[in-house]
């Protein structure tokens, strides 16, 4: 659901909190800060960004009348 520490010290280049969220904003990327002052931020958000698109499952409909 959100990307873990080490993800985003990947993503950002940053270790620390604060150059981080500086790099996020810079970016336009959204992201929340925990009771640490951690910017949280959206897996799929990230993945959306970065050119993954993952479908959700579309439902298919059941023909009733075939079963009878």
């Amino acid at each position: 659901m959100f990307l873990t520490d080490d993800d985003l010290r990947q993503l950002t280049g940053y270790l620390r909190a604060a150059p981080q969220k500086r790099w996020l904003l810079r970016l336009g990327i959204a992201f929340e800060e925990n009771a640490r002052g951690r910017p949280i931020v959206l897996r799929n958000l990230i993945e959306k960004r970065l050119g993954l698109h993952i479908d959700s499952p579309k439902k298919s409909k059941i023909n009733l009348a075939a079963l009878s």
